[in-house]
């Protein structure tokens, strides 16, 4: 989905990430290379076995360790397919979603209103226009037009096609709702994942991977990651 990608892409920053002077730490499980070294220092995934966010976790600990991260988009050169359906999408997003912004509820809100604004003045410009009142409706018009470049500018982040970009507005509301569910989920103790069920946390807001990842970014689709 380029808008989930597109806002870990302002969150999540690849200078950074790779600089060995930040603290910010940050990976995708989808695809990460690790030499066995590094791996077997900071206790690889066993080490991280009760985090939620396990990638994000080890690439923490392989930054704590005094080694150096990696991080870039990897489209160019791997592709992975993380999920086959929207059931799977759905139950994977609702089990990291909240753990990775700081305030999940706040910018579900900011892109459900997004949304809506767009829509709205889109709608509005085409129902003046029909009733001859030309000058509001180009007025308004561009207000539509405006605010869905901006959304398309921050969903380039992501590095998706323009196709998918197009579709983007459709993925505001969509964004809001699995955002949504995650942060309700985790405030119930409600996950599950690849049939196992997780405790989850009470203020995911608050959690580990929230306030170490609260300045990085998270690229689109698949990236590298390597460490030494």
């Amino acid at each position: 989905m380029p808008v989930i990608f597109a806002e870990l892409a302002s969150t999540y920053r690849p200078s950074q990430v790779s600089d060995p002077t930040s603290l910010a730490a940050a990976a995708n499980g989808q695809y990460i290379l690790i030499s066995r070294e590094a791996y077997d220092a900071v206790g690889g995934h066993a080490g991280v076995a009760t985090s939620l966010l396990e990638d994000v976790a080890l690439a923490k600990a392989v930054k704590a360790s005094g080694r150096k991260i990696f991080f870039r988009y990897g489209g160019d050169e791997v592709r992975t397919r993380m999920y086959r359906s929207f059931a799977q999408l759905s139950e994977g997003w609702t089990k990291n979603l909240a753990l990775l912004f700081r305030s999940p509820v706040r910018l579900a809100m900011l892109r459900l209103t997004e949304f809506v604004l767009i829509v709205g003045s889109a709608a509005v410009a085409v129902l003046m226009g029909l009733r001859g009142r030309t000058q509001a409706s180009v007025a308004v018009g561009m207000l539509a037009i405006i605010l869905a470049a901006f959304l398309v500018r921050r969903i380039r982040k992501a590095r998706f096609s323009w196709d998918a970009d197009v579709l983007a507005l459709i993925g505001l509301p969509v964004f809001s709702y699995l955002l949504l569910r995650s942060t309700i989920a985790h405030r119930k103790g409600t996950i599950s994942w690849k049939g196992r069920h997780y405790a989850g946390s009470r203020d995911p807001a608050t959690s580990d991977e929230v306030r170490a990842g609260g300045r990085r970014e998270a690229g689109a689709r698949s990236q590298h990651v390597t460490s030494n």
